[in-house]
């Protein structure tokens, strides 16, 4: 198999009261209340 070069995946970052044991052990999704929303973050959508 030969690996192909992908573009790094953006950076999201929570808010500090945020839950982000449910995001390490591999919850699907995350609230938008638990985001920083800066000028960064919603370039994404």
């Amino acid at each position: 198999m030969t690996e192909t070069a992908q573009a790094p995946r953006p950076t999201v970052r929570l808010k500090p009261k945020a839950n982000a044991r449910a995001i390490r052990h591999g919850a699907p999704w995350v609230f938008d209340n638990e985001i920083v929303t800066d000028r960064r973050t919603r370039a994404l959508a």
